[in-house]
Formats: structure tokens, sequence, C-alpha cells
């Protein structure tokens, strides 16, 4: 078992890959690329996984709220940024498909009435990588968000 270092009795049950890194996914008619982050964000999940095997340890992912579009049939979703489709190569891949849970983050998607975002489009595009897992929609509640 993995301890945090500094208290030895804090038991670590996981950990949420929140991978932000700068991309500037391509969108084209045969889907999604983001060449700056693609291989990154699994090389990345991999060395999770090795060193926190699922059998013991839960990895989760926070996905942009267009982490998931830019593929049928949520090629149109919107917002549409530089950042749509930035979490599709890890969802596609077999490391991808060892996350315990995905949570779409929802408040990073702006003012949903300019930018016509949808949590349910966005909810509905991780469950379709990840039928069988659990999918979370975080939401930002008070003053600031209203």
């Amino acid at each position: 078992q993995y301890y945090w270092p500094a208290h030895s009795s804090v038991v670590l049950a996981g950990i949420d890959l929140n991978h932000q890194a700068p991309s500037n996914c391509k969108r084209s008619s045969s889907g999604v690329t983001c060449p700056a982050t693609d291989k990154q964000s699994i090389v990345t999940l991999t060395a999770l996984r090795s060193a926190l095997p699922s059998h013991s340890y839960m990895v989760s992912l926070s996905t942009r709220p267009m982490g998931l579009y830019g593929v049928p049939p949520y090629e149109k979703a919107k917002p549409v940024t530089n950042l749509t489709g930035v979490n599709v190569a890890m969802a596609k891949s077999k490391i991808g498909q060892t996350l315990d849970l995905i949570n779409v983050m929802a408040y990073d998607a702006g003012n949903w009435s300019t930018t016509g975002f949808s949590w349910q489009e966005a909810y509905r595009a991780a469950r379709a990588y990840w039928p069988d897992k659990a999918v979370t929609v975080a939401v930002s509640i008070g003053p600031d968000s209203w």
C-alpha cells in the first residue's frame, strides 16, 4: 500500500488525474487528434496504473467539459475550443479503460447560456466511452457561479 509521506497513518485509496496540459486539438472528418497531449496523457496514465494497480487502487479522470467531444455523435457539441477532444485518445486506449471513475468538470464550460454547453451531452459522451464505469458531473455552486 502507498502511504502519504507526511502521515504514515493515511492510506492512499487512489488518485484523480486532472491532466490539463496545453493542447491544440485538431478536428477532421476522421476524428480529433491532440498532438501535444495524446501520447503524454496515455503515458501518464500508464505510469499511474503501474504504480497503482487497478485491483488495489482507484484512478479517476477529471475531464474538461469538451474533452470527449469532437467525434461522432459529439462532433458538433458545444463549446468548441482548442481542447475539444483532449481526452478522446485516452478514452479509446486500453489503459484508458482501466479508469474507475470519470468526472466531467462542467464548471469549466463557462456561462452555459452563452457557450451552448449541456452537461447532459457531456455526461452522455463520457458514458459512451465508459458504459460500465462511474461518471460524475462536477458543478460550481455559490455566489461566484450565479
